[in-house]
């Protein structure tokens, strides 16, 4: 999987985890069995069936594929008969052998209709099962913010301090490490993060301090969604300061859209905090 310029190896995430943090949609699965699984990851892929359902196909094994073949097709029709070997074989002239290819697919198809309903019945229990552990997690995790460390994660607005939060309990390992915070945040982010480390001379105390710039990459954007951003951002960097960043270290963020070019005749905002208008008088 290809996100925020990181490979990320997702093969060995199975489809209830992430279907289950989607309440609102409702999914139909198909077992297409496990020939792809070596090199595919379980959700092989997804379209949408009607409005309100999402068809997913999973590179699993569904009650079809695990139950004895021979219930359903005779080894013996696949066999034919030449000279004295395989008597018991059913079809006696090759050509006949394509036509019963064709029937048995036929049949395939018309079994893995019937036994769909069940693999989605005992789908759908696992979803609702993976439901209730993470709302056991989230209730516990919310009571472990709020003893150790007097955060309530209930009554928090901001979707990106959100997204951080439940790393508060490995602060101790984060703080410090720009390497590792620069990858969290280009995730929480959704977006290019780069962390520059420059010294600046405090006159008042006489001494050099450690400044962080944080620029967040962002594209095309008007105006109005720079103000957005940049009204979530200050209290997200923030929470970033307070729990990730040693004490002595101050820092700034700034949003950037380094790859825009100037157009004529096209406003450009430059650094996203000059506008350049044109005089059409």
């Amino acid at each position: 999987m290809k996100q925020n310029e990181i490979h990320i190896n997702i093969k060995d995430i199975k489809a209830e985890p992430i279907i289950a943090n989607n309440p609102e949609a409702k999914f139909r699965i198909n077992a297409r069995g496990c020939f792809y699984r070596n090199f595919n990851e379980d959700i092989i892929e997804s379209s949408n069936y009607n409005n309100n359902t999402i068809e997913v196909n999973l590179s699993r094994d569904g009650i079809f594929h695990l139950l004895p073949e021979s219930l359903f097709f005779s080894e013996n029709r696949l066999l034919i008969k030449k000279r004295k070997r395989n008597k018991n074989s059913d079809i006696i002239q090759e050509d006949a052998i394509k036509e019963e290819i064709k029937k048995q697919n036929i049949d395939r198809k018309q079994l893995l209709v019937f036994f769909k309903y069940f693999d989605n019945k005992y789908f759908n229990s696992n979803i609702l099962l993976e439901k209730c552990i993470y709302e056991i997690e989230n209730n516990s995790f919310n009571i472990l913010l709020n003893n150790f460390f007097d955060f309530d994660l209930t009554n928090e607005e901001n979707q990106y301090i959100k997204k951080m939060a439940p790393l508060l309990i490995h602060a101790d390992k984060i703080r410090g490490e720009l390497f590792l915070l620069q990858k969290i945040l280009s995730n929480v982010l959704n977006c290019k993060v780069e962390i520059s480390r420059k010294n600046l001379l405090n006159i008042e105390l006489s001494e050099v301090i450690t400044s962080l710039e944080f620029i967040i990459h962002k594209k095309d954007l008007t105006l109005s969604e720079y103000q957005t951003l940049n009204r979530d951002y200050k209290s997200f960097f923030e929470f970033i300061y307070e729990w990730f960043l040693p004490f002595e270290i101050d820092y700034v963020y700034k949003i950037k859209d380094i790859t825009h070019r100037l157009v004529l005749k096209q406003t450009l905002i430059l650094d996203y905090n000059t506008q350049l208008l044109l005089n059409e008088s």
